[in-house]
């Protein structure tokens, strides 16, 4: 009976959650002491939930504030001629470099509210270490600099659709998803190699050039390990919320090349089942990358290869240990499909799932396989052992040598 009891508590608590989400988001907002009230068994879980909501709100990525830069505006010898494109974090413009008669992309960061002073430098100071990367696969920072008290960075401009466009028209082939990670996971294994780890891998940052061959960009995010020294310019959460890995969700945590991995793991499940892991408002979708498990992609496509559902979800492990070690290695794993061997990922175990469960029902007892209906035997044919007569085949009409059938 104790074995049953947690999983019924965690459903339990899970429907109450819900049913507190649809009165609020029906303009309902219900008084949360007497909400628990209701509930005096879930108590404990309810006040948690409500006290991770209230952080979540706190920590959530505001709305893009007003573009840095007017349109047109000249930034040395740089025309601002138009925006390419908007994000929590900065404004993307296209622009004319006079100096090297080339247009160029112009990211202009924007800094959080409250940014400490001296922000803008630490900023300035990622973007110079994200300029050395090198790799077909990495959109080339040629230049940054700071004006107005605003930093910004300079790179080539690369025509081309972003990778969430070409999702807009469909999902593409389980081998070309396959093929576009693995291509990109080259290019992000290239940025750890250098201590860069980009925090906001999405489709959005992947521009697909002539051909389909993806290039990453937008490394203003970047986080820099050096010396056993951390430079950040950002907030508790930094990244695009429904990509971050676990670790980026809580927020003031450090993270390294296995939360790119995680973030990876998100584009290839888009490209696989055509849905995110988690959706719903910002502060939703961040308790459940914390708590809780993606469906399988197979469970929305059953189409998807079993091998490539595996690969995604050993991406999407809440613990980091427990995804690939590196980018290196998932590109490696992907290869292995495309070339028809098998994948070196194994499904998650069963120790796996009760470690996920007692990690989401803490002081909870384990669920137990004891007590269950035990498997029904097949009823085996009455024979001599058992007092009862062998049944007999038929007998077969015997065939008459040299002689005819029988009429």
């Amino acid at each position: 009976m104790s074995g049953d009891a947690g999983p019924r508590a965690s459903e339990r608590l899970d429907a109450a959650i819900a049913e507190y989400l649809a009165d609020r988001d029906s303009g309902q907002l219900p008084d949360r002491a007497a909400f628990v009230s209701r509930y005096p068994d879930l108590a404990d879980g309810l006040r948690k939930y409500f006290a991770d909501e209230d952080a979540f709100a706190r920590r959530a990525p505001r709305p893009p504030r007003a573009d840095p830069f007017p349109v047109p505006h000249r930034l040395g010898r740089i025309e601002l001629q138009a925006v390419l494109g908007r994000g929590s974090f900065g404004t993307v413009y296209r622009g004319w470099d006079a100096g090297l008669t080339k247009p160029v992309a112009v990211k202009a960061l924007r800094l959080p509210a409250g940014a400490p002073p001296g922000a803008a430098t630490r900023a300035l100071r990622e973007a110079r270490v994200a300029a050395q990367l090198d790799h077909p696969g990495v959109v080339k920072a040629l230049d940054v600099g700071e004006a107005d008290g605003v930093p910004y960075v300079v790179s080539e401009y690369v025509p081309g659709p972003t990778l969430a466009e070409r999702l807009e028209g469909g999902r593409p082939s389980v081998r070309e998803a396959a093929g576009v990670v693995a291509a990109v996971a080259d290019a992000l294994h290239h940025a750890h190699g250098l201590a860069v780890v980009h925090r906001d891998v999405k489709p959005a940052n992947i521009i697909l050039r002539d051909g389909g061959a993806p290039r990453l960009t937008d490394f203003g995010l970047a986080q820099w390990h050096a010396a056993g020294e951390t430079h950040t310019a950002d907030g508790p959460v930094v990244g695009t919320v429904a990509y971050m890995s676990p670790e980026q969700a809580r927020g003031g945590e450090p993270v390294d090349a296995r939360s790119d991995v995680y973030s990876l793991g998100v584009v290839l499940y888009e490209l696989l089942t055509g849905e995110r892991p988690f959706v719903g408002t910002p502060q939703g979708v961040l308790y459940q990358v914390r708590y809780d498990d993606p469906r399988p992609p197979r469970r929305l496509d059953d189409r998807v290869p079993r091998d490539l559902d595996t690969v995604c979800l050993r991406c999407l492990q809440k613990e980091p240990d427990r995804r690939y070690a590196t980018a290196a290695e998932l590109a490696d794993d992907l290869r292995r499909y495309l070339a028809g061997e098998p994948v070196r990922a194994r499904p998650v175990g069963r120790a796996a799932l009760l470690a996920r469960w007692a990690r989401r029902n803490p002081g909870s007892p384990a669920p137990s396989t004891r007590g269950r209906r035990p498997r029904r035997a097949r009823p085996r044919r009455p024979g001599p052992a058992s007092g009862g007569r062998s049944p007999r085949r038929p007998a077969r009409p015997r065939r008459c040598r040299g002689r005819g059938a029988p009429g």
